[in-house]
This record gives C-alpha cells, sequence and structure tokens, in this order.
C-alpha cells in the first residue's frame, strides 16, 4: 500500500500536513509540480545529460509552512 504525502511518517511524533507542491533538483536545473495531499506519487518526465549530478527533493505544505524531504525516489532510465 502506497502512503499519501500527508501520511503520518514517524508514529506519534509526526503531524500530518496538506502536501501541495513537490519539487526535484538535479543536474542544476529545478523542477516543480502541484499536487494533491491525497496523491501517493509525483511523477516528473524530464531528459538529463549523461554524467554524475546530485539529486534533491522537496514535498511543502505551504499552509503549514512545511518542507521535507521525498523519502523516496525511483529513477527510470530510458534510451
Amino acid at each position: 500500500m502506497l502512503n499519501t504525502f500527508n501520511a503520518k511518517t514517524n508514529g506519534k511524533s509526526s503531524k500530518e500536513f496538506s502536501a501541495d507542491k513537490v519539487k526535484l533538483k538535479v543536474m542544476g536545473r529545478t523542477y516543480e509540480k502541484r499536487i494533491l495531499p491525497t496523491d501517493t506519487k509525483a511523477t516528473f518526465e524530464i531528459e538529463i545529460n549523461k554524467g554524475d549530478s546530485d539529486l534533491e527533493t522537496w514535498v511543502t505544505a505551504s499552509k503549514e509552512n512545511i518542507t521535507v524531504p521525498a523519502y523516496f525516489v525511483t529513477i527510470k532510465y530510458y534510451e
């Protein structure tokens, strides 16, 4: 079962929040998407150059002023 973006992630000490945006940064470029709190995933289809790069991700709940990293990322490579 997939968790929604607003699901509690750390037992009793975590809070539910209304996620509304996800961001991805790779190869020096940042990509952003609007989401619903009940979404279970966000998909970015982008082209990047071959080579090393850092990958950064964020899930934001603007209403609560919360930004957290995405805990899981799946990367698919297509030629």
